[in-house]
């Protein structure tokens, strides 16, 4: 029980590295990448995501329409799974695609400048998300009061309001807008997820940007500004930044 004699260490978080942050890199340490190296690990990543898709067996596919109690959206009749929790899977997944999307070496770096120039290709993507939100969001199935949720319906609506962010940004119909919107702050006030509501903020904060740039249709906010709860920007660059390492 005698710990071993030898010299004593610190542990990482309390060791000085100053000074070795601010020696310069050696030759042959840079980490500069051409354009097509860059895409050449683009590509890989996008067949990484085709094998994940292939290998997902039946029962993560949707439900056929005569086994299910057809649920109308905006988006077109929701897409719904056997549970809510791979019905997320499938969210996120599509959420990827888009962001794979927007962060392709030809892109511009600025996240909302791609997301409008990459629109055309993920539009399609976007729409999904809406119906898979659709098919978990329904409020005829359930008894959608505040504290009535269950632990895994309330879940699966938190987990949703990531992919309604980076689909939403993007819609320009105004009916599916004012759906997202209603929506997101639903999924607040029923499960107490207040990112939900700055969520819903940053989409519309999102849509009078667009507007005001000539890349969409006017937009005007959904309540007053007076009550309107502060949108964390920190909070969006986060989730952002957490899409851009899992990518």
């Amino acid at each position: 029980m005698i710990p071993p004699q030898g010299p004593t260490r610190l542990p990482s978080g309390f060791v000085d590295d100053r000074r070795k942050k601010q020696e310069p890199p050696e030759e042959g340490d840079s980490e500069d990448f051409t354009y097509t190296e860059a895409e050449e690990e683009w590509e890989e990543i996008m067949l990484a995501m085709d094998t994940y898709v292939q290998a997902l067996g039946r029962d993560f596919q949707p439900l056929p329409a005569d086994v299910t109690t057809a649920i109308s959206s905006p988006f077109g009749p929701a897409i719904q799974y056997r549970t809510h929790t791979i019905a997320v899977i499938w969210g996120f997944y599509y959420t990827a695609r888009i962001l794979l999307t927007r962060l392709h070496p030809s892109m511009p770096p600025a996240m909302m400048m791609s997301a409008g120039v990459a629109a055309s290709i993920t539009a399609e993507y976007a729409q999904t998300i809406g119906r898979i939100a659709a098919g978990i969001y329904c409020p005829q199935r359930y008894n959608l009061k505040a504290g009535s949720l269950s632990p895994t319906l309330g879940s699966s609506l938190t987990e949703m309001t990531i992919p309604m962010f980076f689909a939403g940004v993007q819609y320009v119909d105004p009916t599916q807008r004012i759906w997202t919107i209603a929506k997101l702050r639903d999924i607040s006030r029923l499960t107490g997820w207040k990112s939900s509501e700055a969520i819903a903020g940053g989409c519309e904060k999102a849509w009078i940007v667009a507007a005001k740039n000539g890349r969409g249709p006017p937009y005007e906010r959904s309540f007053e500004p007076d009550r309107e709860r502060h949108v964390s920007a920190k909070l969006i660059w986060s989730i952002s930044h957490y899409f851009m390492l899992i990518v």
